[in-house]
Parts: structure tokens; C-alpha cells; sequence
């Protein structure tokens, strides 16, 4: 069974405090004051704390937080949105990175040597093509694989993938599945 990241984007969501998740990803468009709170709840847990989204960067360094998560632009060349980030974070820093399903957005991605790369899928049409890219892919690369996307939490986790990001409440509906089959 895979990891999981939790991803929280509005301010009524949870820190999750659980041993399969191992880091938190927190949306940079929150109100700053929720963005402060959520950090200092997951440093109570063991989870690492990524931010994602405009000023990650400049706000992961004030916070003192461990990385950031980039959602991949496909209109830009990849490595010049990664490789300028990783100069100015540092390698003591994480870096994921939220690419299409797309085989030639992994080698490229993977080149620049990001800490994980999450493969985006957005629809049930799109599992299959998934898992064939994910077999691939974890056949090739060293580099830590997660799965993302808006299709459910049961058909992410099967993936194959080292993690699953997730929301919250996914998570708590993941895990109450899971204990009403055991």
C-alpha cells in the first residue's frame, strides 16, 4: 500500500495525523493566517510540510517548511520551471512535481531529479493509460512516484505509485472503506 500526501486547499480541512501519511502539501491561496495555523499543526505530526502555488517558494523559505510542489505549466519548457527552483531552494529542500500522463514530461522532469513526481489523473477514462505509464515509468526511474487527480482514492492507491495525494476527507473515506473490509 502507498504513502500518502495530503493535500489541503481551503481552511476548513484537516491535518491528518496518521502513520501512512508521510507529508503535507498546503496550498499557498490560503488566507495567510490559516496557512500559518496549518503549519503549526503538522509540525505536531511527523509529516513533512510542502507548499504549493504562487510565492511557494519565498513562503516555504520564511516558514522554514520543507519544500514546495510544482504544478507543471505544459506551455513552458519544463526544466526552466524546475531547475531555476532547485538553485534558489537548495538540495537540502524537497521538490515534487505535478506532470500529465505523459512519458515524455517524466524523462524530462525526471532529468532535473525532483524528490517525487505525481502523475495527474483526472478522469476514470484515463486508468488504464495510467497504470501502463506507472509500470513504466517505476521500471526506469529511481525517482519516487505519486499519483494525483480527481478520480477516486481507491483507484489512485492502486496505481502502483509510492504515494497517493490526496484530500483530507478522501483520506478519511479511503481509510473508513479499508476498516469496514477488514
Amino acid at each position: 500500500m502507498p504513502k500518502f500526501i495530503i493535500n489541503i486547499n481551503t481552511p476548513d480541512e484537516q491535518v491528518i495525523a496518521d502513520e501512512q501519511v508521510v507529508c503535507h502539501v498546503i496550498s499557498t491561496s490560503l488566507p495567510l493566517h490559516s496557512l500559518e495555523d496549518f503549519i503549526m499543526q503538522i509540525r505536531q505530526t511527523q509529516s513533512l510540510i510542502l507548499l504549493c502555488g504562487e510565492n511557494a517558494l519565498a513562503l516555504c523559505q520564511s516558514y522554514k517548511c520543507d519544500g514546495v510542489v510544482v504544478n507543471i505549466n505544459n506551455d513552458l519548457p519544463y526544466k526552466k520551471q524546475i531547475l531555476p527552483l532547485r538553485e534558489k531552494l537548495g538540495n537540502k529542500k524537497i521538490i515534487g512535481v505535478i506532470i500529465p500522463l505523459s512519458r515524455h514530461a517524466s524523462m524530462i522532469v525526471g532529468e532535473t531529479e525532483p524528490e517525487f513526481i505525481a502523475f495527474n489523473i483526472d478522469s476514470d477514462d484515463e486508468i488504464e493509460k495510467a497504470q501502463r505509464l506507472i509500470e513504466w515509468y517505476n521500471e526506469l526511474f529511481l525517482i519516487q512516484s505519486a499519483a494525483v487527480g480527481s478520480v477516486s482514492a481507491s483507484l489512485l492507491s492502486g496505481l502502483g505509485t509510492d504515494f497517493v495525494m490526496i484530500s483530507p476527507k478522501k483520506y478519511k473515506i479511503l481509510v473508513a472503506k479499508k476498516e469496514s473490509l477488514d
